[in-house]
């Protein structure tokens, strides 16, 4: 169980690089106006979502005991990694 928690972190860690690469994407081409910034963030959010909801298919079709901790260690790592960025950005930025 303690390797499907540590797999389901990094997992979610992972899960926020398409969000990140949304936002990279968005500073580097102001001009594309707000249409443009929500269609990348909405299009980064379904391929987060896509590459979590696989992940956690693929860890109960492993075996059904590893899903749930799995689960929930994936969503700490994505929280943790958004809340880092977060705090990142706001010590960064001044």
């Amino acid at each position: 169980m303690v390797p499907a928690v540590i797999i389901g972190f990094l997992v979610g860690i992972v899960g926020f690089l398409p969000l990140f690469g949304a936002l990279q994407l968005m500073k580097k081409a102001p001009g594309q106006g707000l249409a443009g910034s929500v269609f990348w963030l909405l299009l980064a959010l379904v391929v987060s979502f896509v590459l979590l909801v696989a992940a956690v298919f693929g860890a109960i079709a492993i075996s059904k005991e590893i899903g749930l901790p799995f689960l929930f260690a994936e969503a700490l790592g994505l929280s943790l990694a958004a809340i880092g960025f977060g705090v990142w950005r706001l010590l960064h930025n001044r």
